[in-house]
């Protein structure tokens, strides 16, 4: 039988996967200044996916955590979270759109 307390594990390691994720993500972001273009697209992915899975973990989190006040300051975390990773998500979107107008415009310059 799966209860709260078998679960409480599992929840604090995804609840400490979507507090972590925002911040690798801001890291990769500063690194990939000095990358290639093509390191750029990968970025890309890789933050449209952990958005994703963050969405899906906080469901998890959500669906599973028994109703208390503590809940509400883990909800918030949760929110800002996933509100930042998608700060991070079109904010590398726009980044990668421009740099791709101005590698167009180089390569057909003449």
């Amino acid at each position: 039988m799966i209860t709260t307390h078998t679960l409480q594990p599992l929840l604090m390691a995804a609840f400490s996967c979507i507090l972590l994720t925002p911040l690798a993500s801001t890291l990769l972001l500063v690194f990939s200044r000095w990358k290639h273009l093509q390191f750029k697209i990968m970025l890309q992915r890789y933050l449209h996916a952990s958005l994703i899975f963050m969405l899906i973990l906080a469901w998890f989190i959500e669906l599973y955590l028994p109703t208390r006040a503590a809940n509400r300051i883990e909800l918030l975390l949760t929110l800002c979270a996933l509100a930042m990773q998608m700060g991070l998500v079109v904010y590398a979107f726009l980044k990668v759109n421009k740099q791709k107008k101005q590698h167009h415009r180089a390569k057909n310059f003449l």
